[in-house]
């Protein structure tokens, strides 16, 4: 259920020791806390005038109860109270330890544990100046910074540089997004030569390129997972003296040609290029072209 305040709640109880709080009705000039909703949470203070004890509970409306969740400050060193007889006064509060507020220097701090079990303070800062980037030396460690201009949330690592947490229209990694006037850069894997037989993986590189090839090539059936539509680009040229190629096929993963002819040698100093797409119906690189350079 939800966790609710309200204005002005206030009821007594003579509930002793360290049991869930029976409510006696409202004090005149306040509400009770059935205002909070049955089954709803919220924040609590129970005093008889010299203890006093600060938490969250839950109301229930048979019975008119407030459990004792969890005890967030107490005149029992942060413990339940152990209550004696006698009339206590039970009123919602806003405790200091889930307070939210501005500091004196405009800052809202906030107390969260670290993945150590440390706590540390995050501070929270804004500009509205368009292109205004924080410096490392302006920040502070677990300090976040806004741009309201530019919309984008820097936070200062570890390492004391400053980095973009976040900003307007970023693309995420899993949605439906359209990218204008961007670029995706290709994860090319360039080597003079290779050893044969040359294993390769799509998941890694979108194109394999050779710029002197010095001996026969057999280019293995891909090692990567490679998905439906993925492309995939060979460029080879020899170091001077024709090369064999032998392109593995037949096997999943494996080239098949289609609507070409696979190239089976380099011509002496010259580019080729050998274009594919992922087949995962078939589970084939289809290999769909080859450019050779005149």
């Amino acid at each position: 259920m939800a966790l609710v305040l309200k204005d002005r709640v206030k009821e007594t109880t003579t509930t002793t020791s360290t049991g869930t709080y029976t409510l006696a009705g409202a004090v005149t000039g306040y509400q009770s806390f059935s205002v909070v909703g049955d089954g709803n949470t919220t924040y609590y203070t129970v005093t008889n005038g010299t203890d006093w004890e600060v938490g969250i509970g839950t109301y229930t409306a048979s019975g008119t109860t407030l459990s004792r969740d969890t005890i967030l400050a107490s005149s029992n060193s942060g413990n339940a109270v152990s209550w004696g007889a006698g009339s206590k006064d039970v009123f919602l509060t806003y405790p200091a330890e889930r307070s939210v507020y501005v500091d004196g220097a405009e800052i809202v701090p906030a107390t969260s544990a670290s993945y150590s079990g440390n706590v540390t303070t995050i501070q929270l800062r804004y500009s509205s100046t368009p292109g205004s980037v924080p410096t490392g030396v302006s920040m502070s460690a677990g300090e976040l910074v806004v741009n309201t201009a530019d919309g984008k949330l820097y936070f200062k690592d570890s390492g004391g540089a400053v980095q973009v947490l976040a900003q307007i229209n970023q693309a995420t990694t899993n949605g439906v997004e359209t990218l204008t006037n961007k670029r995706i850069t290709q994860r090319c894997n360039a080597q003079t030569t290779t050893a044969s037989p040359f294993a390769w993986n799509s998941d890694s590189y979108d194109q394999q390129s050779f710029s002197a090839l010095a001996n026969a090539l057999t280019i293995n059936a891909d090692a990567g997972t490679p998905t439906d539509g993925q492309r995939a680009v060979f460029r080879i040229k020899d170091d001077g003296t024709a090369r064999a190629l032998t392109w593995t096929t037949g096997v999943s993963k494996g080239f098949r040609a289609v609507g070409v002819t696979l190239p089976t040698t380099t011509v002496i100093n010259k580019t080729v290029y050998v274009g594919c797409i992922y087949n995962i119906a078939d589970s084939r690189w289809d290999v769909v072209a080859v450019a050779q350079e005149a």
